[in-house]
């Protein structure tokens, strides 16, 4: 038995040692982890140049397939872009990259995408002992910690999630179809949108981290560049339809004026911070979406979060009006 357990306990120990190494690895950024997501993103000869027009860090919205950065490449040919987006990361994992990549490509327009929906939770992941599990939970502070944790799950989920948004996303709303992911992040704290766009509860704290990382992404930047900040909004900030499907998978709103807002405390609260930023402009699309979005064309998928093929084309119209016009 004692045998037995100093094993167990050499294992852990193995573990905790390479769990510890891998995660200083992923921090120092001594390997481009993210190589496939930006090969995939970007035409090679684009990538072997020393300087571009625009630089695009963001994440799935940004990321998607033959999304909004697509769409100004082939309006703009005369104009360079490079995409070094990724799906399912925040902040804290651009700014592992984005010094880098700032300074080989030497660009002349930065642009950083948030996402109301999520980018507070991407900083510190929530946890609810009594609603989520133990191992969820578990796994959700541990990553707090370890980064590398996220990529290692990101890596595997990714498979699953194409499969996904080829099918159940595709379709009319679902509540049984929904992104299991989102539902999940209900089932923890079903006023974590509110949350987010309201900067309400903990998610003050959540805030400050992500403006101090915000303010070591744009260190990297000098100030003759210019950059742009896209606010995507979440979807239940554009109308009613919005508003009362997230309802039907459980998220809950104390104060409805308040989510309708255009000018959000989320936004807002960045645009002070930041202000003498002079360099920096922040953009919100948000009456935009709300004039594009029909009954007959929706912006958003009706099982998840994210901007449809129709959605990543006004997106695309938008900023040609407000960056390259």
């Amino acid at each position: 038995m004692k045998r037995r357990l100093k094993k167990l306990l050499k294992l852990c120990l193995l573990v905790f040692i390479s769990v510890c190494l891998f995660e200083v690895v992923y921090r120092i950024y001594i390997i481009d982890f993210y190589k496939n997501s930006f090969t995939a993103l970007n035409e090679p000869k684009v990538l072997k140049k020393k300087r571009t027009d625009f630089l695009i860090f963001g994440d799935s919205f940004s990321a998607f397939p033959n999304g909004y950065v697509e769409q100004l490449k082939s309006q703009n040919p005369e104009k360079s872009f490079l995409n070094f987006s990724v799906s399912g990361i925040g902040i804290k994992q651009t700014n592992l990259f984005a010094k880098q990549k700032i300074k080989k490509y030497n660009p002349d327009v930065v642009i950083y995408q948030v996402y109301v929906g999520n980018d507070l939770i991407d900083v510190q992941n929530v946890t609810n002992w009594e609603t989520i599990s133990f191992q969820r939970n578990i796994y959700w502070k541990v990553s707090d910690v370890f980064l590398s944790l996220r990529y290692l799950n990101q890596n595997f989920a990714f498979l699953k999630q194409q499969k996904n948004l080829k099918s159940d996303f595709t379709s009319s709303f679902d509540e049984n179809k929904y992104n299991f992911r989102e539902k999940l992040l209900v089932t923890a704290n079903p006023y974590n949108i509110e949350n987010s766009v309201l900067i309400n509860e903990d998610f003050e704290l959540r805030y400050k981290v992500w403006k101090e990382e915000l303010e070591r992404f744009l260190k990297s930047i000098s100030n003759n560049r210019k950059v742009y900040i896209v606010f995507i909004p979440h979807k239940a900030q554009l109308n009613s339809f919005y508003f009362d499907t997230m309802g039907k998978i459980g998220v809950k709103f104390s104060n409805h004026q308040q989510i309708f807002a255009t000018n959000y405390p989320f936004l807002e609260k960045a645009k002070t911070d930041f202000k003498n930023n002079k360099n920096v402009t922040f953009l919100n699309p948000l009456s935009y979406f709300r004039e594009m979005d029909k009954a007959e064309n929706r912006l958003y998928f009706e099982n998840d979060e994210h901007l449809n093929e129709v959605g990543q084309q006004v997106l695309s119209n938008y900023l040609s009006e407000e960056i390259l016009k």
